[in-house]
């Protein structure tokens, strides 16, 4: 089976058993523990899972609409240039929620901070240019003493 982009992503193009597959997809998507965001490849956000907003204390999605991914302190100019090079990025943060508060990076209803352990997957077009910025986040609940 392939699959050329899941239904999140706009699909181009699948062949096998396709509506399945799309159901697999989103349910991975509403119950993973892991936050999972969708950016365009401006850094627009399309989606994000209930595991992210809880993470990042985050009442609903409309409360982070405004949120652009480059915004982020921790895509750094070489990530950045490696993300729109198609290269895999991966990556230990922590993230602190009173700084984030302080900077307006996005509205939050946490406080202290929490570990990360990030991958950031670039989704290219058919001309191998950026077209989706898939975010993976796990917390490290067993790594934190910050």
């Amino acid at each position: 089976m392939i699959i050329s982009l899941d239904s999140r992503m706009g699909i181009i193009s699948r062949t096998g058993s396709g509506e399945w597959i799309s159901k697999l997809l989103d349910a991975v998507f509403e119950h993973s523990k892991t936050a999972i965001e969708l950016y365009d490849f401006d850094g627009t956000l399309i989606d994000i899972n209930p595991a992210s907003l809880a993470i990042f204390g985050i009442d609903g999605k409309k409360e982070i609409e405004s949120f652009n991914f480059f915004d982020d302190p921790n895509i750094t100019e070489l990530r950045k240039k490696d993300i729109f090079e198609g290269k895999i990025v991966k990556y230990g943060t922590v993230i602190d929620f009173d700084a984030v508060k302080k900077s307006n990076l996005f509205s939050t209803n946490k406080s202290g901070k929490v570990s990360l352990s990030v991958t950031i997957i670039p989704i290219l077009n058919e001309e191998n240019q950026l077209f989706r910025i898939l975010f993976l986040g796990e917390e490290q609940l067993d790594c934190l003493d910050v």
